[in-house]
């Protein structure tokens, strides 16, 4: 009714994210679907490890690792979409312009970005990068969703790492 057609704002990471939605259903989301008359892509998320639940495929949360890991996953199960989640804010050290008066990079962050652009730019045969405009009109109520992907132990400790380092 608002000429909305288009939503990716489902993180099921969070349970105050689409409240009124069936719990099994919101959590098991991991591939477009539509809901009333909105193409609903989720945020794609993966099991961390140690289990402690879901994580969003978000630049600031996730090792390249892991998004290697989730971008292979969906690739061998044809999943129809990826969302990525980024906030250019957090592209700025905050904690810098209170002390200094002056914005600092998060180095780590634009790294991660730029090897995250050119792996897919390396496998553009594997993976197409494009706008919800473009794949708003192929969503359909397929009525399932594949298994979220599972990191190790490994590729969550070298994120606890990196977050170390940039905080430094």
């Amino acid at each position: 009714a608002n000429g909305i057609h288009c939503d990716s704002s489902l993180n099921a990471r969070f349970p105050a994210s689409f409240p009124d939605v069936e719990g099994a259903v919101r959590d098991a989301a991991t591939q477009p679907f539509r809901l009333e008359s909105v193409s609903e892509f989720p945020v794609t998320s993966f099991t961390d490890r140690p289990p402690s639940g879901r994580r969003p495929l978000h630049v600031c949360a996730a090792s390249l690792a892991e998004f290697r890991l989730v971008l292979e996953h969906a690739a061998a199960g044809d999943w129809q979409a990826v969302v990525i989640v980024m906030h250019s804010f957090e592209f700025v050290r905050v904690n810098r312009i209170e002390g200094s008066g002056m914005a600092a990079p998060q180095r780590l962050l634009a790294r991660r970005f730029e090897q995250i652009c050119a792996f897919l730019s390396k496998n553009q045969s594997r993976f197409q990068t494009c706008h919800f405009r473009d794949e708003t009109a192929r969503v359909t109520d397929c009525g399932t969703h594949p298994p979220l992907p599972r990191s190790s132990r490994a590729r969550t400790a070298m994120r606890h790492v990196e977050q170390i380092i940039s905080r430094l």
